[in-house]
């Protein structure tokens, strides 16, 4: 019966800009496991990490990112909900808004090293069969569970384009033109 049902990954973050590198990863896991629908998740607050940039501005952000892509798509499900952005709490309810769908967390390989520390962690894997993006080439043969799926390298962080913005550089290269539009009209990351 599983087989049948619309298949969606879940993949969630600060986006804080959403880059080139994000999509890649979204666009390599939609086709290598042939998924129905990558669904993005700006969180509201992250529990791990400060963001100064309002999580609006980082949904719009990553809406104009993914207007081009077929099957991937945009959720501010956790700005809704407001409050501290959990993973489970979110994948739980999408899974209640898509009773007919099997729900899949996406995970990048350089944030495994925090996912102990991570609400019901051990709920995401055996409810949400994970998928690990190995963005750096490397395997991860200690996580049960996990599926793990190779994706091209793109050496490009938030931090770095955020400093870059800061200082002036050039990054067109790095993001898309509508979300480096958008954060000169809104003077963000100045």
């Amino acid at each position: 019966m599983e087989n049948n049902l619309k298949k969606i990954g879940f993949f969630g973050g600060s986006f804080n800009p959403i880059h080139n590198g994000h999509l890649n990863l979204a666009v390599s896991v939609l086709e290598q496991l042939k998924l129905d629908q990558i669904l993005l998740c700006p969180n509201n607050i992250s529990p791990f990490e400060k963001i100064t940039i309002e999580a609006r501005h980082r949904y719009e952000m990553v809406q104009l990112a993914c207007l081009h892509y077929d099957h991937i798509d945009v959720t501010d499900i956790e700005i809704n909900r407001g409050g501290m952005s959990y993973t489970i709490d979110t994948l739980r309810e999408l899974s209640k808004v898509h009773p007919d769908c099997v729900i899949r967390f996406i995970i990048a390989d350089e944030l495994i090293p925090d996912f102990p520390r991570w609400k019901e962690q051990e709920a995401i894997i055996s409810e949400y069969s994970p998928i690990l993006a190995t963005r750096h080439g490397t395997s991860h043969p200690n996580l049960p569970g996990f599926e793990q799926v190779k994706t091209p390298i793109m050496q490009i962080s938030s931090t770095e384009v955020r400093d870059r913005i800061k200082e002036g550089f050039i990054c067109e290269h790095l993001l898309p033109h509508a979300v480096l539009t958008y954060m000169e009209k809104h003077n963000l990351y100045k």
